[in-house]
């Protein structure tokens, strides 16, 4: 129980210390794309997007778990008996939600 709870509050404070130093830049980033970007740089990132085929990955994973009891601790425990993973390609694909309000200068659709 004691290991448990170091390893839970190590977990919060190197969150904390990540979230705090700003890793690779992010917040700032963020922010300078919230400041600088306006409509048309908007449209033109869309197009970009729209321009990138598609490309799908699915993974998935086959398991079961067994529980067993002793001496009234319980433990449980989980087996994987196979992963696999698949990409599928496309060769387009469209945006189908609707215009976006305030970006009626956007070929989306």
């Amino acid at each position: 129980l004691l290991g448990a709870a170091f390893g839970y509050c190590f977990h919060v404070v190197s969150q904390f210390v990540i979230a705090a130093r700003d890793v690779c830049d992010v917040l700032q980033a963020l922010a300078s794309l919230e400041e600088s970007l306006d409509k048309q740089e908007t449209c033109r990132i869309f197009d970009e997007l729209l321009a990138v085929p598609p490309r799908l990955t699915i993974e998935a994973e086959a398991y079961y778990t067994v529980t067993s009891s002793d001496h009234g601790r319980r433990t449980t425990t989980t087996y994987v008996d196979h992963k696999e993973t698949s990409e599928f390609e496309f060769s387009s694909w469209q945006a189908v939600s609707g215009r976006l309000v305030g970006l009626d200068c956007c070929d989306i659709l």
